[in-house]
């Protein structure tokens, strides 16, 4: 009985001791956060109740705060989800202080969540831990690597084609709208497979992970976004959501160690085959995976890190190029006057490429895709819209100063994308798809950090000249073989605030088949060019 009591003291000590560190701290925020623009908010609640029940109103109700906060002289704005204070950047100079700042590396709270999938790949390592993943991974993503990469893009973009003219029509009056965001998902992972693990994945083989990937982003929208869990997180599991992560994990881990197997059971045949001196060589993998596994010394991964490397850059190498592509899609497709140039633009330079000797088959090289500067604008144009990672987030080890004002340590700083894109001061018709946005005129008056889809600083996308090559190549066949439109208005398929910035509505187009007809110089497609302008102003 004497134990009882002994034990019952301690820990009745214990959780008095941290509440009381819990409420000195939560004061401590709350003093602080009185310095920045906020709503009204509700004690312990925070603004939580502010906040529209649909996931896919939540983008335009924070661009929408963030823009008269920014009309009433504020650089950031704060919002509190229960005991927990986010401050989140307006503007392109607080977004460059809080991504640039080497001394705050580490991610938000909410990232906890990927690391039963994810562990401590690039994506969630910290400290001398991701330093040296980066310093190990870097060279893998050079531009001059990227060269081997382009058959792969170019052969799963024929295979989307073939799969798309069976969907495709003669002419827009026979066609009919098909959701195609599935299409373009399994071909993004398809891509990842076997670029980045030197796998090809068999027809139908992945359904069930991109099935797996877009639940687990659900759960960990709703596990955020209620404030139940944060109160009594345990209430996930007693509520049965936990377990049912739990299952998506399970797959997805699943299938990425699958794919490892095989790839070290095929280098090992291939090795068989192989003479002393090219076993020893280096350069004999080409994939992302090979290059891991012929790493030596320091460099050299343990068999949990290179798991942990493999899921994170099997997520982040096809789900956020995916919607890239699809948003990229379905900006062009609901502007038929920028879709018309895209394709004067890719006959051109097919038209170029077949004069000089290249096979019919088109195979487009990162040469080729670089020169279509109209595309590459329409491409920024869609991702400042509707940047795939909407929010990126840094848990304060610091008090940190930012713009004149102290953003304390305990607080989660907030840099989203898809605010600073929308920021009407930058870019006074946020919601107008316009890719002259990306003339270079224009881009040279605005700070680098004005556009950031691939976030900034050290921690910045490690592959993003890997996504913009596959995306570009990708997009050019597609608008070489397809005309796309839709009959959903454009800015009625809301995005929904999620790890990855997801359509409601997926991607319903209708597919035309087209031929490359239009044979122009560069004085003809200006002239093209300006006729489209004045008839955009005319109506």
């Amino acid at each position: 009985m004497f134990l009882l009591i002994v034990i019952f003291i301690l820990l009745f000590s214990a959780f008095i001791f941290w509440l009381f560190t819990v409420l000195s701290n939560y004061r401590r925020l709350l003093k602080v956060s009185d310095n920045f623009w906020q709503l009204s908010r509700i004690p312990l609640i925070g603004h939580l109740h502010l906040f529209p029940k649909s996931r896919y109103d939540v983008p335009e109700f924070l661009i929408g705060h963030a823009n008269r906060a920014l009309r009433d002289g504020h650089n950031a704005m704060c919002w509190w989800f229960a005991s927990e204070l986010n401050i989140w950047a307006l503007d392109s100079e607080s977004a460059k202080e809080i991504l640039e700042n080497s001394a705050e590396l580490i991610k938000g709270n909410d990232y906890d969540f990927f690391k039963q999938w994810l562990g401590e790949g690039l994506l969630l390592s910290t400290g001398a831990k991701w330093k040296r993943q980066r310093r190990i991974l870097t060279p893998t993503f050079h531009f001059a690597k990227l060269e081997q990469y382009t058959d792969i893009f170019n052969g799963k973009a024929r295979e989307l084609v073939q799969s798309l003219t069976n969907l495709a029509s003669a002419d827009d009056n026979s066609s009919k709208a098909e959701d195609i965001s599935e299409m373009i998902r399994h071909i993004s992972l398809a891509i990842a497979a076997e670029a980045i693990m030197g796998v090809r994945l068999q027809k139908d083989s992945h359904c069930e992970y991109v099935k797996a990937v877009a639940d687990f982003n659900r759960h960990l929208h709703d596990f955020v976004m209620t404030p139940l869990f944060y109160f009594c997180p345990f209430a996930w599991f007693l509520l049965g959501r936990g377990f049912a992560t739990r299952k998506c994990v399970h797959k997805l881990k699943a299938f990425t160690a699958k794919i490892i197997g095989e790839r070290i059971e095929i280098r090992a045949q291939q090795r068989k085959h192989l003479d002393k001196e090219r076993a020893n060589n280096k350069k004999s993998g080409d994939s992302f995976l090979d290059t891991l596994l012929d790493m030596e010394g320091n460099d050299t991964l343990e068999p949990e890190e290179l798991r942990e490397q493999v899921d994170t850059f099997m997520f982040a190498g096809h789900d956020t190029t995916s919607h890239a592509l699809i948003w990229t899609l379905w900006c062009i497709a609901c502007h038929p006057q920028y879709q018309r140039l895209i394709h004067a633009e890719i006959d051109a330079k097919c038209q170029e490429m077949n004069a000089k000797g290249i096979a019919e088959e088109i195979s487009f090289k990162p040469a080729h895709v670089n020169e279509l500067r109209y595309m590459d604008r329409c491409i920024r144009e869609s991702l400042r819209m509707f940047p795939a990672v909407p929010v990126v987030e840094r848990q304060l080890q610091n008090d940190l100063a930012v713009n004149g004002k102290v953003w304390p340590r305990g607080a989660l700083a907030v840099v989203a994308p898809i605010l600073i894109h929308h920021n009407e001061q930058v870019y006074p018709n946020h919601w107008q798809f316009d890719p002259d946005n990306f003339l270079p005129e224009k881009v040279a008056k605005r700070n680098a950090f004005d556009y950031i889809p691939f976030s900034g600083g050290p921690r910045n996308c490690i592959g993003q000249k890997f996504a913009m090559l596959q995306l570009k190549i990708v997009l050019a066949h597609l608008f070489y073989n397809f005309h796309f439109s839709t009959e959903v208005p454009f800015l009625q398929n809301l995005p929904a605030l999620e790890p990855i910035l997801r359509p409601q509505n997926g991607l319903p187009l209708k597919i035309t088949k087209r031929k490359c007809e239009i044979i122009m110089n560069e004085e003809q497609r200006l002239d093209l060019l300006m006729d489209e302008k004045n008839s955009e102003k005319i109506e």
